[in-house]
């Protein structure tokens, strides 16, 4: 697990992130599941992802863009937040990291 300065921490993601362009200051929210269909994943979004952000994280992590594909859709449908919902991929040793936070 990973700390920086100001207390916001990137789990089990490696060093190289550290000076990347992910905005400083957001506590991420890492999602490690993986689903087949975009149904299943918004299902899985809607019970538990939607409702941490925001409250418990103001960011999100994932490895499935099916899981940031259906979360910038509910974020985005239902207003929640004053600000642009950004979305930032990276990859690295082959995985394909995808990021969310709400720019205010």
């Amino acid at each position: 697990m990973y700390y920086d300065g100001d207390g916001s921490y990137l789990e089990a993601l490696p060093d190289k992130l550290k000076n990347s362009k992910l905005p400083k200051g957001i506590t991420w929210f890492e999602d490690h599941v993986h689903f087949d269909t975009l149904r299943e994943a918004s299902e899985w979004v809607l019970s538990d992802s939607y409702n941490k952000i925001g409250h418990d994280y103001n960011g999100y992590i994932s490895t499935d863009p099916k899981l940031v594909h259906a979360l910038v859709y509910e974020l985005v449908r239902h207003r929640r937040y004053e600000g642009k919902v950004r979305v930032w991929e990276y990859r690295l040793n082959g995985k394909h990291y995808l990021f969310l936070w709400i720019e205010k």
